[in-house]
């Protein structure tokens, strides 16, 4: 350590021990950025952040670092669907014009409706469901509004096999 006081024997040739003492003057230590300095003892200097896991299922991180890589901020955001974009702000997704809703408070989502009431439900006075193997291959789901099913197939064949 700079200016220590160290003790050494020397032992010289045909005289008795003798003791002699100097002082280390030329042993500067000096922490850097970013690092913390005891005694001779180099480490990491604290954070301003708070240690752990930031973000959830609900929110996202939104860090800045410094030009070493460290974290200097870090929050937790809210992720949400602001009205501007065709949002509500309530984390679920409405378009109003089209009435798409996703993932509401019961996990259920809606297609044509504000208020799903199954975990997929699709209001339409068409053509509500359409499954295809290609855009000229497919079959047509339609409730009516007396409740029947129509299912109409591309290839006008039905099959629906039972077991």
């Amino acid at each position: 350590t700079s200016g220590s006081t160290e003790t050494l024997q020397i032992a010289i040739i045909g005289r008795s021990n003798v003791t002699a003492s100097f002082t280390d003057t030329d042993t500067t230590y000096s922490n850097g950025t970013g690092l913390a300095l005891s005694s001779t003892t180099f480490s990491l200097a604290a954070g301003v952040i708070t240690a752990g896991k930031y973000g959830n299922t609900t929110a996202v991180p939104v860090c800045t670092f410094d030009t070493y890589g460290r974290a200097t901020t870090c929050t937790n955001t809210s992720i949400s669907f602001p009205a501007s974009s065709g949002g509500d702000g309530t984390g679920g997704w409405t378009n109003t014009t089209t009435v798409v809703s996703l993932v509401d408070s019961n996990d259920l989502v809606g297609i044509g409706t504000s208020s799903p009431d199954a975990k997929l439900d699709i209001e339409r006075t068409s053509t509500q469901l359409r499954l295809g193997y290609s855009s000229t291959v497919n079959a047509n789901f339609t409730v009516d509004s007396s409740g029947n099913l129509t299912i109409r197939s591309s290839s006008k064949n039905v099959v629906i096999q039972l077991g």
